[in-house]
């Protein structure tokens, strides 16, 4: 696996939390 797909990754599962908290948050 290539660093970059690391980071893509990584970036990926941030952005879905963030999205599940804002999510939660309007709820």
């Amino acid at each position: 696996m290539k660093p970059r797909d690391e980071i893509h990754k990584h970036l990926a599962s941030l952005l879905i939390s963030f999205s599940n908290l804002e999510f939660h948050g309007e709820k």
